[in-house]
């Protein structure tokens, strides 16, 4: 089953040359073929097909298929057909994150299961120590085991989650973290990217200044609340310069068609 929705870059898009050499119209049948393309994986070659998905006269698509042409290819599995390069490729990672989510889901649950304490079954058989020797043995029995299974713990986490632990300030409550690391599938290599990447930001940031411990949340609370899905300022900022630039650079355009008779 296909996924219905795909992830749209703006800022790739408006920066795309074909895309900025098209007129309003084109974009907006672009649009459309790129959502045709992501729910059929390929629109057809032939004009006529085209236009009429496009609700277009054949005339009238003539004129405009050229600039739009540019954005897709013949397909490798059919020559009838017509892919567009970038959509495919997102395509791809989306099933790749998907993938990698399904992984992560069973590792977790390994190491979820292999975490679990073990009821030492032996002092369940064995009956109540009657001397201080038997009871000194039992207890040096359950200290090994404990340590034993501490030692297990840390051994079980993985080069991911330590990478995650050294760039964290807050030095608290490892085993927790590392349980919400799992839950929330963050052993895909996209997602621990994002996460080291907002780490890297907040630090900085003096919206998100970490000076004092006690202010700073814990590590399995910032990962059980996804805080590395909060919005970095700077891009923000940029955001809005970029909007800018992209009014500005409408204005100018209608100036121009408006000067030519367009």
């Amino acid at each position: 089953m296909r996924s219905p929705a795909f992830q749209f870059y703006a800022r790739d898009f408006f920066m795309d040359e074909n895309v900025r050499l098209m007129t309003n119209q084109q974009v907006g049948i672009y649009i459309k073929l790129l959502c045709f393309c992501w729910l059929e994986g390929s629109i057809p070659k032939n004009s006529s097909a085209i236009a009429k998905l496009c609700d277009e006269t054949e005339t009238a698509m003539a004129q405009l298929w050229p600039a739009i042409s540019k954005c897709f290819e013949v397909s490798q599995l059919d020559d009838e057909r017509l892919v567009n390069k970038r959509l495919d490729a997102e395509r791809k990672k989306q099933q790749e994150f998907s993938d990698e989510r399904k992984k992560a889901g069973k590792r977790g649950a390994k190491i979820s299961w292999n975490h679990e304490i073990k009821t030492d079954s032996s002092a369940i058989a064995e009956p109540m120590a009657k001397n201080s020797s038997a009871f000194a043995s039992a207890s040096a029995s359950s200290t090994s085991n404990t340590i034993k299974h501490t030692a297990a713990k840390a051994a079980s986490y993985t080069p991911a989650f330590e990478s995650f632990w050294k760039e964290y300030p807050r030095k608290s409550g490892k085993l927790a973290a590392f349980k919400s690391w799992v839950s929330k599938g963050c052993e895909v290599p996209l997602q621990t990217e994002a996460i080291l990447k907002a780490l890297t930001w907040q630090k900085r940031s003096k919206a998100h200044l970490m000076r004092d411990q006690e202010f700073i949340a814990l590590p399995a609370t910032w990962l059980n609340q996804g805080r590395w899905g909060d919005e970095n300022p700077s891009e923000t900022v940029y955001k809005e310069q970029n909007a800018a630039v992209e009014a500005s650079f409408k204005k100018t355009r209608k100036l121009v068609a408006d000067i030519l008779g367009e």
